[in-house]
């Protein structure tokens, strides 16, 4: 029998390949030898009348150690897991911190704080580690969707999504989404509304660069305009200032038909930009809804489905650098001209 696992019972010290091994004849248990020879008996031995076996009793304490659990525990909300899950399937939390209690304890010597569901407590603000934003994972973003499976598909800035598209939920009302008014279909896309998403990004793109062509082969034409608008008068090509409503009488057709694309360009972006501002929370709401009642419906069990979850949702960061690249490509394209 390998003794280097134990201790020994009279110093508490453990076995290690040097030490000198005195086993009791009668029950088993090994000493160290000059532990043995200061007791001069074996450290059990009251119990020998009671047939006390050493190895008998190592045995049953293996068998009742608790074996590894073959499910990986989220620390939040301690819901079971399929081992090897990346995301709790409950409340959506990272699961590569289940060791965080442990961890607390084995290096500050305190024990780690605990929630109502007997979780760890996360070491930072509760914004940061909670995709559910301070919701419950069984609250309903619509009907028969919850704050939970909203957490596992939308994935990054859950906080903030989940609790908007709960207040939604509740109130009706919305925010203003200032990324959608910044970045508009490219946001689409990047939250993976990719045919909304392809249409705003091809309207956008079809009056930015009538805008842009304006800009470059017209630019005189489109200096003027803004000066006299700032100023209200300006000689353009005569000797007398001219008013706005002179300029424009003054100007051939191909002109007028360039005025008009250029403010039409701008008025256009103008207000894609502001309904996807306005709507974009409630589009990426239904957006969500509608894929994570496909995911469930379709989906043969319940872990084929948060494993759907998890996949099929997200964000496309692919798209987003590319288009990034192509607005900047864009933009720089009339200093060429």
């Amino acid at each position: 029998m390998d003794y280097y696992n134990f201790h020994c019972p009279v110093c508490e010290k453990p076995f290690d390949k040097d030490s000198d091994i005195v086993v009791c004849p009668e029950c088993g248990a090994p000493h160290h030898r000059e532990c043995y020879e200061l007791e001069m008996k074996c450290h059990f031995a009251d119990k020998h009348n009671d047939s006390f076996d050493f190895k008998a009793e190592v045995n049953t304490a293996d068998a009742e150690k608790p074996q590894e659990e073959e499910v990986a525990r989220c620390p939040f909300c301690n819901a079971e897991n399929i081992k090897g899950s990346k995301f709790c399937n409950q409340c959506g939390s990272p699961l590569d911190i289940v060791g965080y209690d442990r961890h607390q304890e084995e290096t500050s010597g305190e024990k780690a704080n605990t929630n109502e569901n007997g979780g760890a407590t996360p070491p930072y603000t509760s914004f940061a580690f909670d995709p559910m934003g301070g919701l419950k994972a069984e609250d309903e973003i619509a009907q028969g969707v919850t704050v939970g499976e909203c957490a596992k598909f939308v994935k990054n800035n859950t906080p903030f999504y989940s609790r908007l598209f709960h207040q939604i939920h509740k109130t009706g009302r919305s925010r203003f989404s200032f990324v959608g008014f910044f970045f508009s279909g490219g946001w689409m896309l990047y939250r993976k509304m990719y045919k909304w998403g392809a249409i705003v990004t091809a309207f956008l793109a079809v009056l930015l660069i009538s805008q842009l062509y304006i800009t470059t082969f017209y630019s005189d034409l489109i200096t003027t305009l803004t000066e006299i608008a700032q100023s209200g008068s300006v000689f353009y090509q005569t000797e007398a200032p001219m008013t706005m409503e002179q300029f424009i009488k003054g100007l051939d057709n191909e002109d007028l038909i360039a005025i008009v694309v250029y403010y039409i360009s701008g008025t256009g972006q103008l207000i894609l930009r502001l309904l996807c501002g306005l709507f974009g929370n409630k589009w990426y709401r239904q957006h969500c809804i509608n894929k994570i009642t496909k995911i469930k419906t379709e989906a043969d069990s319940k872990e084929s489905a948060d494993a759907q979850l998890q996949t099929k949702g997200g964000v496309n960061n692919g798209i987003a650098i590319s288009l990034i690249i192509s607005y900047f490509v864009l933009s720089f394209i009339p200093n060429f001209f």
